[in-house]
């Protein structure tokens, strides 16, 4: 699902997404594929985790983090 939501974003789409933990692969594989088709994407099982990562990401686009 997410490789085509990659292909999609073109590099332009920035996505938290928030599931249950058990849905959660520990090796985040899913986030892996994406970003490895340029796809700034992060999964949590908390709403302040995402939003505290999402303020981080769309700060420092490139994946880069503050100083």
């Amino acid at each position: 699902m997410v490789r085509a939501w990659a292909q999609v974003a073109r590099g332009l789409v920035t996505c938290a997404l928030v599931v249950r933990p058990e849905v959660i692969d520990p090796q985040k594989i899913g986030v892996i594929a994406a970003r490895n088709r340029g796809m700034q994407c992060d999964v949590f099982d908390n709403i302040s985790d995402a939003r505290d990562w999402l303020k981080i990401a769309l700060r420092f686009p490139s994946g880069g983090q503050p100083a």
